[in-house]
Order: C-alpha cells, then sequence, then structure tokens
C-alpha cells in the first residue's frame, strides 16, 4: 500500500523501492512526545500508519499549528530536511502514533 502512495508521487523501480524500504524503522511514540525539537535538524521522512501529529511553533506565549499529518501520509519538517538548517518547528504526536521513519544517509 505504501509503495502505491508513494509511486502515485514518482515511480519507483523495483531496486530502488528495495533500497528506500530496508531503510524503514517501525516506530510508535506515545502522545505528547516530539519527534522534532524547534532548532533541531531534520534528518528523517517519517511515514504515519496511524495516529494524528503536528508541525507547530511557539511565539512569545503562543503556540501555531501549522499542520496535522494523518494516517497514510509522509511527513516532516521540510525546509530543514532539505536545508540541513536548525528547524524553525516542532513536530508532535497528539495522539499516540506509528510511524515507518527512515534516515536517508
Amino acid at each position: 500500500m505504501i509503495r502505491r502512495i508513494v509511486e502515485q508521487l514518482a515511480p519507483f523501480s523495483d531496486g530502488d523501492w528495495e533500497a528506500f524500504w530496508v531503510g524503514m524503522e517501525s516506530l510508535e511514540i506515545p502522545k505528547g512526545n516530539l519527534l522534532l525539537k524547534r532548532g533541531q535538524v531534520e534528518t528523517y521522512l517519517n511515514f504515519l500508519i496511524f495516529g494524528i501529529a503536528r508541525l507547530f511553533f511557539t511565539s512569545g506565549n503562543k503556540e501555531y499549528t501549522l499542520r496535522f499529518n494523518f494516517p497514510m501520509m509522509f511527513f516532516n519538517a521540510y525546509s530543514s530536511f532539505c536545508t540541513r538548517m536548525p528547524s524553525s518547528y516542532s513536530i508532535e504526536a497528539i495522539t499516540d502514533i506509528h510511524i515507518l521513519s527512515e534516515f536517508p544517509g
């Protein structure tokens, strides 16, 4: 199922898919835990199997949610992932979540 979702974006050869899939790690993250803290560099690509996560930042005493991530979605702090600069955002599990996570190396 995950391969079908990914291939809606771009086709993968069987060899490329195997190289991608081998690096995936299954993780269960409890509600309230942060997957990424503001100021860290994003190094992972995550695929949400179940639960809900959010991307957010704080300014002053206020918290602003930028995006919710739902099952069958890839997510991360994309700008930090691409630039290798510290993230301006945090990612939090707002329910217990199960993800597949890959460090692309």
